[in-house]
Formats: structure tokens, sequence, C-alpha cells
């Protein structure tokens, strides 16, 4: 029986973004009762595999078409974050967007040829700050509270990924799990 997968990109755990990020999703987690998680970008989704083992084939698989593509020797994909917005889905509630990097979009296209799902809908890369089922007419109320959680001070965050990470998406949020990451920039994996 098959899993559901992601490919994550997240910020380095040493890096001001995620401390940022990760003290913005933990506070509002707590203040607003919504489910906490870790800050990525979803490069891609839905990958199926029947196991950990082979999740992190295929992405080894891709992220060798990924190196092949980058001629120019990339040694991760940047990510650049911007402006808080809302959407209509539990998964982009309120979020900041990600304009997107050449490499970002690029990235995104290879993974959807090589699953072979390119009729996905259009790539909208972003952190998700509060995963939540918020009626539009409270999206406004929603994104003024994430506004005041976040630091006043917040200085212009980006970050580059040098590992995606592959998320067991299956099931409720409590279940996800991280079954391993691939490195972009070599041929080490974890």
């Amino acid at each position: 029986m098959s899993s559901k997968y992601s490919l994550w990109l997240c910020p380095p755990t040493t890096s001001t973004t995620h401390s940022v990020l990760d003290a913005a999703i933990a506070k509002l987690s707590l203040s607003l009762g919504t489910p906490r998680f870790a800050p990525h970008v979803t490069l891609f989704s839905p990958i199926m595999a029947s196991s950990d083992a082979e999740a992190l084939e295929q992405t080894s698989a891709f992220v060798g078409q990924l190196r092949q593509q980058n001629k120019d020797g990339a040694m991760g994909i940047s990510v650049d974050i911007g402006d808080l917005a809302t959407g209509s889905t539990f998964y982009q509630c309120v979020f900041l967007e990600c304009p997107g990097s050449p490499e970002l979009f690029k990235a995104n296209s290879i993974a959807r040829q090589h699953w072979r799902i390119e009729s996905q809908p259009q790539f909208r890369p972003h952190i998700s700050l509060v995963y939540n089922n918020c009626p539009t007419d409270k999206l406004a109320k929603m994104k003024a509270q994430v506004r005041a959680a976040l630091p006043a001070d917040m200085p212009m965050l980006s970050f580059v990924a040098t590992d995606i990470y592959v998320v067991k998406t299956a099931g409720p949020l409590s279940q996800w799990s991280c079954a391993g990451t691939v490195s972009i920039s070599s041929k080490e994996d974890n």
C-alpha cells in the first residue's frame, strides 16, 4: 500500500530565519489552538511510495536530475520570504509568500516532470504560519492576529536550502514524520 510523501525545503535550524519562523509558529499554535509544525516550503507533493526507503530513492533520482540541470554548480535552492498573505485551504490559511527564485521554480518544474504530474495547480511557494479552516469572513482578523505575533522589527528573511526533506504526510498532521533528507549539493544523503 502506498503512502503520501511531500518534499520540503527547510531553513537551516541554526539560522535566524528558522528561529524567527519557528518561534512565530509555536506562539500562534498556542494562542490560536492550531497545529504546530516545522517551518518549510513544500517544493512538491504528492509522492506516492510504499516505504520511506522507496520515497528516499525516488527523491534521490529526482535530485540527480536537478543536479544535471544545475550546470552553474548551485549548492542549494534560494528561498526569499515576502509578505503575509491568506488562502482558502487548511494548509494555506495564513502564510508568508515566497516570491521564488528561478532555481525554486526550476526545481518544482523538474519535480513535476520527474513524477509526471505536470497538471497540478500552479506552484505558489509559501511558508505557512497557521494551519486552520478559517471562514473567509474571518481571514482578515486571523491575518491581523498573525501580524501582531510576528516581531515588530522582523528582519527580511531568506535561506538557502541545501537538503530536501522527505516527509510522510499521509494521515493526520500528528502522524507526519520525516523519512530522511537528500542533499542537493552532494551525493551524500541521510
